[in-house]
């Protein structure tokens, strides 16, 4: 068995930590010493000015935050519906009734129970056409069950 001097014990120890502090060092004569060095990330530096300044509000241009449900006819009996809501409880057909051979009630209600998220996008619906709705234009009237929301919309 063969005995190691301290000397060869404690080199290693050594090299590695003076490689580490190696590499904190700044590089080359005159560096910044509060730049973290090439590649790192350092201290937050001023961005650009914001569009808007805090506190303030502005718009450019219109602005819908309650966009309004659309609605075709497909040529084939169908009518597509376009409404708007959340994207994880977008709303769902209830009821669609004719209530004249020119006029067409579609009934919507909230898809699940919960939470859902606070965002606006739209929701396609395709419902037959009910039997008597012969008359063009026809109207859609739009009613959300428990809900205030009802529109009219002239559809050819």
């Amino acid at each position: 068995m063969s005995i190691r001097p301290a000397s060869a014990r404690v080199l290693p120890a050594t090299l590695l930590a003076v490689l580490v502090l190696a590499g904190c060092a700044a590089v080359g004569p005159g560096a910044d010493p509060d730049s973290p060095g090439p590649g790192l990330v350092g201290p937050a530096q001023p961005g650009p000015e914001p569009l808007v300044p805090s506190g303030e509000a502005t718009f450019i241009g219109e602005v819908d935050l309650d966009p309004k449900p659309a609605a075709s006819l497909d040529g084939k009996g169908n009518l597509s519906l376009v409404t708007y809501g959340s994207s994880s409880c977008p709303p769902v057909v209830a009821g669609v009734e004719a209530t004249s051979a020119g006029t067409i009630a579609i009934a919507l209600d909230a898809s699940a129970e919960g939470p859902c998220t606070a965002d606006i996008a739209p929701t396609t619906h395709t419902v037959p056409l009910p039997a008597g709705v012969t008359e063009r234009p026809t109207t859609v009237e739009i009613k959300y069950v428990n809900e205030p929301w009802e529109y009219t919309i002239p559809v050819s």
